[in-house]
């Protein structure tokens, strides 16, 4: 991980995003203690991670992508046996957490039994035991049933309602679209993006631009436009990915086609990130063809 400066506000859902092997999970056991810090430092309440008491870091809760408990035991012997690592023996409070997520008909079950979906309930209501102050998700609603999606989607808001800090990953976007205030992008393990969900056009140097026009326009003219062609409908409806200051440039030009509709912006997330990502791509593509020294006799 390098050149990763993150601000996360108390009682916010923070989303982190990126690909497969983009380094999300490990920079989570980084920032959870799980993993020590080679270089930099990270601070919960201004104070360094490395400096905190063992009481200050039992605050903070991970919720992985596996499945963190014992199959062999029942879903209450399982919260009984993380609650004792936090010396909690409080059997109304664990019932509690149970019925949080609506786990309460399956305290007796071994945890071996259940399904995925509440399984993942499970490993919910375990990291909560020790009240944290702040709490990582990682992925934690795939392959769950839609009724647990929800359960967990409405036990997260709650507790950013509650102050608790949240630091939520998923590749379900509408989850990080609902949740989250502020997002960071991260490849290659380092910060690619980090702003406000709200302030996304604003943040980015492109944003789209959907042209519906009277007079189809041609490939030749497509070429001559000073924007990049996302995508066509028998070149009459465009998507254009522009520069804002380019923008008044781009519907002058195309006037002589009668332009009968223009929409600007992303309208999701998942729009944003795919054309974000789009264009990572094309910028190594570019870089690793700058880099290209051939030697040789031809």
């Amino acid at each position: 991980m390098s050149n990763i400066n993150l601000n996360i506000e108390k009682g916010r859902c923070f989303g982190l995003l990126g690909p497969n092997g983009a380094g999300k999970t490990t920079l989570i056991a980084l920032m959870s203690g799980l993993l020590p810090l080679q270089q930099g430092d990270i601070f919960l309440d201004d104070l360094s991670i490395k400096t905190l008491s063992k009481t200050q870091a039992q605050k903070i809760s991970v919720v992985p992508q596996e499945y963190a408990f014992y199959p062999q035991l029942t879903v209450f012997e399982n919260m009984q046996f993380f609650a004792s690592l936090y010396q909690i023996n409080d059997k109304l409070f664990l019932q509690a957490l149970l019925d949080k997520v609506d786990l309460n008909r399956y305290t007796n079950t071994y945890a071996k039994h259940l399904s995925g979906g509440l399984k993942r309930r499970l490993n919910f209501a375990i990291a909560l035991v020790n009240s944290p102050k702040i709490v990582f998700m990682d992925e934690i609603t795939v392959g769950v049933d839609p009724l647990s999606r929800q359960f967990i989607l409405n036990n997260v808001k709650e507790l950013t309602e509650q102050g608790v800090t949240v630091i939520y990953t998923s590749h379900y976007l509408h989850e990080i679209e609902l949740l989250c205030h502020n997002i960071a992008i991260v490849e290659s393990g380092q910060l690619c993006f980090n702003g406000k969900i709200s302030d996304i056009l604003y943040q980015h140097t492109e944003q789209q631009c959907l042209v519906t026009l009277a007079k189809p326009i041609s490939q030749l003219q497509l070429t001559k436009l000073n924007a990049s062609i996302i995508k066509h409908d028998h070149y009459q409806t465009v998507t254009f990915s522009v520069i804002q200051d380019n923008i008044t440039t781009l519907l002058q030009d195309l006037e002589p086609y009668q332009i009968q509709s223009i929409q600007y912006g992303y309208q999701s997330l998942e729009s944003f990130y795919l054309d974000f990502l789009n264009h990572l791509a094309l910028q190594k593509q570019s870089s690793q063809q700058e880099g290209l020294h051939v030697i040789g006799n031809y």
